[in-house]
């Protein structure tokens, strides 16, 4: 990578792809208000995307680890059963993707009155374009809040196939591995 005439980076691909997204990123930690049941004890109040090195970012490349952290408060009693979901949709308005802690986890109990909640990513699985991520949490079978956008992203690159190449996105909503071979008849 170049920067004003000079060597500013002498490595690989996705290495130059890194710090040119991590440069370029204008990133803002969603602060949460409103579509949240105030009735009950549970607030989300930040949102955060963050990339392969654990910075808050709104950029992501395919093909690395990302994370989405929630900052949350509570006053819930401690048997309380909260669950988190995520859904993440793609420029076409079709979820892409659920991320739901009682997949994982099952429900948390016993939670701290304040701290953060972290759904990591191990492989980004998009393509190229934009995102919207809609976050639900439930508290002992009720909704505590819903948020249609509490934060959303691009993904402008990817590291996720050795070629380096992509179909185009309108054949694939999500990137899977695979592998070719051919043997003799």
């Amino acid at each position: 990578v170049l920067c004003d005439g000079q060597v500013y980076l002498d490595g690989s691909a996705s290495e130059a792809v890194s710090v040119h997204l991590r440069e370029q990123s204008v990133y803002e930690k969603q602060t949460i208000g409103s579509n949240q049941n105030s009735e009950l004890p549970f607030r989300l109040e930040q949102v955060t995307l963050l990339n392969q090195d654990g910075s808050p970012c709104s950029s992501l490349i395919s093909g690395e680890s990302a994370a989405i952290a929630l900052d949350y408060s509570h006053s819930l009693h401690a048997s309380a059963a909260v669950e988190i979901k995520v859904t993440i949709y793609n420029e076409a308005e079709v979820a892409v993707s659920s991320l739901a802690s009682t997949l994982t986890n099952g429900p948390w109990r016993n939670l701290p009155a304040a701290g953060h909640l972290t759904c990591r990513i191990p492989v980004v699985p998009f393509p190229m374009g934009s995102y919207r991520v809609a976050i639900g949490v439930v508290v002992d079978g009720q909704t505590a809040a819903h948020l249609r956008s509490a934060a959303s992203f691009r993904v402008d690159s990817s590291t996720f196939f050795p070629s380096g190449r992509l179909p185009p996105a309108r054949h694939s909503a999500i990137l899977l591995a695979h592998e070719w071979s051919n043997t003799q008849a």
